[in-house]
């Protein structure tokens, strides 16, 4: 069963969730290795995707109850187990700002959210992206989505909640990968890792198939078997799963307890000197090095 156990005995577990607004397009791809990087030897132990119904016995729908147990698992497994959730963990702190105003027309002023964003709006205004969104978009061919103001906010919000019934929101810093969960963006790891698909990797099966093979060769995954081959062929969704697992898997990702430091340090640097306390509210967006 694929609800529990995942996380083995000896050796790690890299869990890669690729999450959507219900259980229909959510897909978890699981890796089980023995170093966090590409020499860990890691081969694909689970891929699936979740479905609406009835669970039958065995097969998880993946619904929010399932994922909680999930990310609760390797929560309690420490530093054996790694989880990437392709999903933004928080909003922007300027357009948390923003609402808070017109939740209270009141106190509306001159000087206000409002009046700046009504002055100073862009396309690349803090008030649609986070800190770590802008440090991203630096990067050449990587567009990150805003959670403010697109359909992305309802994935945000369920990724809040199962975050918080796992019990990652009580580790100090979580949003920034303290509790070994990181947020992560498989087009991102794809561009930083220089693999661009011959075509849309979204729509084209056959640019799936070729990506996921290049894939495997590219990080020695082992035993993929022919069926794990046609799901990531055949989904999107499954692929993704399968880079957010790989990006906190090979990435080269911060340990946990080095993480908030070194996503403060990552936002400086780019010019984003956002004080702390915003950023962990905001998230960061963890990109392979």
């Amino acid at each position: 069963m694929v609800r529990s156990g995942q996380v083995p005995a000896e050796g790690l577990v890299a869990i890669g969730i690729d999450l959507a607004a219900g259980s229909r397009s959510t897909a978890v791809c699981v890796l089980h290795g023995s170093a966090w990087d590409v020499r860990g030897s890691w081969r694909v132990a689970y891929l699936g995707i979740g479905a609406r119904g009835t669970a039958r016995e065995g097969v998880p729908r993946w619904d929010n109850r399932e994922l909680t147990g999930l990310v609760r698992e390797a929560l309690l497994a420490g530093p054996a187990a790694r989880v990437g959730i392709d999903s933004p963990w928080g909003w922007p702190a300027p357009f948390l700002a923003l609402m808070g105003e017109l939740a209270a027309p009141g106190a509306v002023g001159p000087g206000g959210e409002l009046a700046r964003a009504h002055d100073e709006w862009d396309a690349r205004s803090r008030w649609r992206l986070r800190a770590t969104d802008l440090v991203a978009a630096a990067h050449p061919g990587i567009r990150p989505m805003s959670v403010s103001t697109d359909s992305l906010g309802v994935v945000a919000l369920r990724c809040a909640a199962i975050l918080a019934a796992a019990g990652a929101a009580q580790v100090p810093g979580f949003r920034l990968g303290a509790a070994g969960i990181y947020e992560v963006y498989p087009a991102g790891s794809l561009a930083s890792w220089g693999m661009r698909p011959a075509g849309s990797y979204k729509r084209d099966p056959t640019v799936r198939a070729a990506l996921a093979q290049e894939l495997v060769e590219a990080f020695a995954l082992d035993e993929v078997t022919s069926e794990q081959r046609e799901a990531l062929a055949a989904s999107d969704h499954a692929l993704d799963a399968l880079l957010a697992a790989l990006t906190v898997a090979v990435g080269q990702l911060p340990a946990p307890e080095d993480a908030p430091a070194h996503a403060l340090q990552r936002a400086r640097v780019a010019g984003h000197d956002v004080p702390a306390d915003v950023l962990e509210a905001e998230g960061w967006l963890w990109l392979p090095q």
